[in-house]
């Protein structure tokens, strides 16, 4: 559904629907092996499922996170 790319990385966020109806989000990362020939690249593949039971409490912990993270390189970027 959606993704973006960061340099050898792509990152997937795809919604899906199980067999009882309800969403889930996948959340997936592909990196390609820089090893690996341009002809015949190699990626490599983790993914996470998250079920509605889970939504709220990933979505707390990540902008908590988040929030961390930009006042730190906001600091750091005062210094």
């Amino acid at each position: 559904m959606s993704q973006f790319k960061n340099r050898h990385k792509t990152y997937f966020f795809d919604v899906y629907e199980n067999r009882s109806g309800e969403y889930y989000l996948k959340l997936t990362q592909s990196i390609k092996d820089i090893k690996s020939s341009q002809e015949n690249p190699n990626f490599f593949r983790q993914s996470i499922h998250l079920y509605k039971d889970s939504f709220e409490n990933f979505r707390d912990c990540f902008n908590e996170l988040v929030v961390i993270m930009n006042e730190h390189n906001e600091s750091i970027s005062n210094e």
